[in-house]
């Protein structure tokens, strides 16, 4: 008998987070195989063993080994429920959507640049005042 050994800590991500599949592994040591109930909720990346939560939504992951002359094939599915993030308005470690710039009386016009920064970086170098 195979077995497939899988535990998440949690069935519940927000966008943005990542589950690691590196550690997933059969008891028969071959080769696993994932795949997904819907496409657009997670991306499964293969190079990097991760799901990644890009929508939100409900997926069912499956991981699937095929078996040998030892061993009979063996599945194992997980449901993940992917959300937004419920973190509270305002600059913090789990939004980061967007950030403003202020000068005493106005916003800082960004309309020549383009760029993409981690929130935690900006409150870590300037602080959320």
């Amino acid at each position: 008998q195979q077995t497939i050994e899988w535990e998440l800590e949690s069935t519940t991500i927000t966008i943005g987070e990542e589950i690691d599949l590196s550690y997933v592994s059969s008891t028969s040591g071959g080769n696993i195989t994932f795949t997904l109930d819907k496409e657009g909720i997670v991306k499964l990346d293969t190079d990097y063993m991760i799901l990644v939560a890009i929508n939100e939504g409900t997926v069912t992951v499956t991981a699937t080994q095929e078996g040998d002359n030892e061993y009979a094939p063996a599945t194992l599915s997980y449901t993940i429920n992917v959300s937004v993030s419920t973190a509270p308005l305002g600059l913090g470690e789990y939004n980061t959507n967007a950030i403003a710039l202020f000068t005493n009386e106005q916003p800082l016009s960004i309309s020549p640049y383009i760029w993409a920064v981690n929130a935690q970086d900006a409150i870590n170098e300037y602080g959320t005042n």
